[in-house]
């Protein structure tokens, strides 16, 4: 088994480094005939990761994205989950993302889930995220940045812009992901304002065609 250095985070242990502007991809909030296949596509795209999250479905639904996702060992080191941890057992390299409320069930998740695995959380304020233990989480949404894609009136009318010099970044901080109204046009904005990445959900799944997918990855990627 291989360990972590002292002061080595678990995306740094995997290769992907916080210097890069990551890349994430959000699941849609329910799974489709075929997702699996769509969202290896993202991964073998370029997309530094994926988040699986299916809120109100069971273990299954998850499994079966799992499976049609086929994963080898390095891609799914590459995939989080953000529910139903039982299925670490099956998959022991994916990642583990906690809500804000699942947090508290998991104080030290370091110490629960293993430090050799992605851990991440979701965050709402620069303040909430600049609180956090810095030693128990490799990244953290922020967000909503934009106004959502997928839920339509919510979030902000200014954008990254007005987050400019708020949010904690460099040596000593969580990385911060936006989140929230993302599209490809926005990420150099978002990078101005000092995230280390930003996660995409709404405008990735638009066009459920395989060439729209490929389409949008590579604009997402690309940017």
């Amino acid at each position: 088994m291989a360990y972590l250095c002292s002061g080595q985070t678990a995306l740094q242990f995997m290769g992907i480094s916080t210097a890069n502007f990551l890349r994430i991809s959000l699941s849609p909030p329910r799974p489709f005939a075929g997702l699996g296949a769509y969202l290896r596509l993202h991964l073998n795209g370029g997309v530094s990761r994926v988040h699986l999250r299916f809120p109100g479905c069971d273990i299954g639904d998850y499994r079966n994205v799992l499976e049609g996702m086929e994963l080898d060992p390095d891609l799914e080191a590459r995939v989080s989950l953000s529910d139903h941890f039982g299925l670490l057992d099956e998959y022991p390299r994916l990642g583990v993302h906690l809500s804000t409320s699942r947090r508290a069930e998991y104080p030290e998740p370091r110490r629960y889930f293993g430090g050799e695995r992605a851990i991440s959380t979701s965050t709402h304020s620069p303040a909430e995220l600049a609180s956090l233990p810095v030693a128990n989480f490799d990244y953290a949404f922020l967000g909503p940045v934009y106004p959502s894609i997928s839920k339509p009136g919510y979030g902000p009318k200014g954008g990254a812009d007005l987050l400019t010099g708020q949010i904690p970044h460099g040596e000593g901080h969580i990385a911060a992901v936006a989140l929230g109204g993302i599209e490809p046009e926005r990420l150099a904005a978002i990078r101005r304002a000092g995230f280390a990445g930003a996660a995409m959900l709404g405008g990735l799944w638009r066009d459920l065609s395989p060439e729209g997918q490929r389409r949008v990855i590579a604009q997402f990627t690309e940017s």
